[in-house]
């Protein structure tokens, strides 16, 4: 579980069992549910209750009283939250779940907008201006305040590796980047490649 404070406000997120899907709409668990893709086919067995992705559960409580919640669901089984994964902005809850960003209102957890920003899985969140910088397996995106994709960036391999030296670094004037085959990208803030290197030619 991953629990925010915000004002007088808890926000609790975590991962909850599929099979709430049946009780659900029997017993009114959650207000809401916001899908990733209401075209997938992951949408329609989410309603024909047979989903088989990890749902996210949201609940705000306000001194200890719960006041909204709802549940976030992906358009496939990839899905992650960590510590960078969530921002909170006044009213507004940014985050990443699968392979979309979501944008709730606080307290009441209305859908903003939701923007996919990664055809697989979207890691972490950053601030970048009024915008926002995006950390995805196969794409680095920035989406603006609005939801709107501004550009992304896709890279020659994915954008983790398995020696844990995977590289994100945000910098005053540019974003540093590493790929599977420690390949390191470094971009303008408009998503340009401006040079590439491997991991022990970084300079100093």
């Amino acid at each position: 579980m991953k629990k925010l404070k915000h004002g007088n406000l808890t926000v609790e997120m975590f991962k909850e069992d599929n099979s709430i899907i049946n009780s659900m709409f029997k017993k009114n668990t959650y207000e809401r549910v916001f899908v990733s893709d209401e075209k997938s086919s992951m949408y329609s067995s989410l309603f024909g209750l047979k989903y088989i992705s990890p749902l996210l559960a949201i609940r705000v409580f306000e001194n200890e009283k719960e006041i909204s919640n709802c549940l976030l669901a992906p358009s496939h089984s990839s899905v992650f939250i960590g510590d960078k994964s969530v921002l909170i902005e006044g009213d507004k809850l940014v985050l990443c779940w699968g392979d979309t960003v979501f944008c709730l209102s606080v307290p009441d957890l209305e859908l903003i907008w939701k923007t996919r920003a990664d055809q697989a899985t979207c890691f972490d969140i950053y601030k970048l201006d009024e915008d926002y910088l995006i950390h995805g397996e196969l794409n680095i995106s920035r989406i603006s305040k609005d939801g709107k994709l501004l550009w992304e960036f896709g890279a020659r391999d994915i954008f983790v590796s398995d020696n844990g030296k995977d590289i994100f670094e945000l910098h005053s004037d540019h974003i540093l980047v590493s790929d599977f085959e420690n390949t390191v990208y470094k971009l303008d803030f408009a998503g340009n490649c401006i040079d590439e290197f491997k991991i022990q030619d970084i300079p100093k």
